[in-house]
């Protein structure tokens, strides 16, 4: 009897956790219906009837309380639903940035090379060139970019925000790619030549085309998300006919929240219009 009615403090004390984790409004009648649980598992424990299979009947009691409390509090998790919202592009941007950062020590090229611009006060040494001018071109071609979509973006301090929080968040991503990674490569290459073109020139022209894609990725992401809770649309639906000029082919995208759908005009790209569904 004593071996099996050590489980008994630990179980009841697992389910007083896990009844804090529900909301109050709910909580007696979850305290009441699992307390009725271990009660009946504890009468059947001292009558002897689940032998060795006490612990594990005593810990699926308590695992399963955990998990139907998180749920009261949380409700179900579909994962899908929550790569779809703006929380989680911002924890995984997050997240990514810290990786670069941890895997090229603090950004230790970057550091170095703003280092040398703050004690340089003549000509520029060859490897902040090297670097620099790929950005600013880099920069500039991504600003004519933006220039031509953000005409057509909804307006909205939210939709601002978060537009501008991927901006630089996947920007910063790109750029510290590019110094830190390139900086990796070309110490690789012992080739002159060899680290002239492939270290030099193809990464530079491959990180122009890189920052530009992110650019160009950024606006289509927006876009495609709802204006009001910034989740991606879901479930398009294609409408129209290629042939048609009176109704021109538009795909229909909803948002899974109810706050209304926008339509895409494939024929004129880029051009959508957002239908609120009246509150």
């Amino acid at each position: 009897m004593s071996g099996r009615s050590q489980h008994r403090p630990s179980a009841s004390f697992w389910l007083r956790v896990a009844s804090w984790i529900v909301p109050w409004n709910r909580r007696a009648a979850w305290r009441r219906q699992y307390e009725n649980s271990f009660e009946c598992l504890r009468t059947l424990d001292q009558r002897g009837e689940l032998a060795s299979e006490a612990s594990a009947c005593f810990a699926w009691l308590c695992r399963d309380a955990l998990l139907n409390a998180v749920s009261n509090r949380f409700g179900q998790l579909d994962l899908q639903s929550w790569a779809r919202s703006p929380l989680f592009f911002m924890l995984a941007a997050s997240a990514a940035l810290v990786i670069v950062g941890f895997a090229t020590h603090g950004f230790s090229v970057t550091r170095s090379l703003l280092q040398v611009l703050r004690n340089t006060a003549g000509p520029y040494p060859d490897r902040v060139i090297a670097n620099s001018v790929p950005i600013v071109f880099a920069v500039l071609v991504g600003g004519l970019t933006a220039a031509q979509h953000a005409s057509r973006l909804r307006r909205g301090w939210g939709c601002l925000g978060f537009l501008l929080f991927k901006v630089f968040s996947l920007e910063a991503i790109t750029l510290a790619l590019w110094i830190e990674g390139g900086a990796a490569l070309r110490a690789s290459i012992h080739s002159e030549i060899l680290r002239a073109f492939a270290g030099g020139l193809a990464l530079a022209i491959l990180f122009v085309a890189a920052f530009d894609w992110v650019i160009v990725w950024i606006f289509d992401d927006q876009y495609h998300r709802c204006p009001v809770c910034l989740r991606r649309m879901v479930k398009p639906v294609r409408i129209g006919s290629w042939a048609s000029v009176f109704e021109p082919v538009t795909t229909e995208w909803l948002c899974e929240a109810g706050h209304g759908s926008v339509c895409m005009h494939e024929i004129e790209q880029g051009e959508s219009e957002w239908i609120k569904v009246p509150s």
